[in-house]
């Protein structure tokens, strides 16, 4: 099982995560539409000979199909982590979903908590680490 530490920085990180995915998506548009500098090419006067077949504009357009890769690779990995934590969620009673919606998703003070969902402040803490252990039997090591 996974420690409450690490479990608490997925929560924490939820609501970063979801922005991220589509502030990526937005560079990968940009990416996928920039032709910048595909539209001419330049020859070069050599001064020996060379039997290499490369041009700038093949370069460029290398270096961008690898980071549009990338950037495909990481908008999904933090998808598959915001999907995970949803489908954990989604596994909770009203009461802890709320609670960690309340706690993780819109970081309420434990008093907040408390009113919102008729928890004696004194029990927040302990019903904090009730649902996260029950978490963390979803999330695999």
């Amino acid at each position: 099982m996974r420690n409450n530490k690490y479990i608490e920085a997925l929560l924490y990180n939820y609501n970063r995560n979801k922005v991220d995915i589509k502030n990526m998506k937005l560079d990968l548009e940009v990416l996928e539409n920039d032709y910048q500098g595909v539209g001419a090419i330049v020859y070069e006067e050599r001064t020996q000979a060379t039997n290499a077949f490369t041009s700038s504009v093949e370069n460029e357009i290398i270096r961008r199909d690898e980071k549009i890769i990338k950037l495909r690779n990481d908008i999904r990995l933090k998808e598959i982590e915001v999907q995970k934590i949803d489908n954990i969620v989604e596994s909770l009673s009203d009461k802890e979903q709320q609670f960690i919606r309340l706690k993780y998703f819109e970081k309420n003070t434990h008093n907040q908590i408390s009113e919102k969902i008729d928890i004696s402040f004194d029990y927040i803490n302990e019903y904090r680490l009730k649902t996260l252990n029950k978490i963390s039997r979803f999330i695999l090591e």
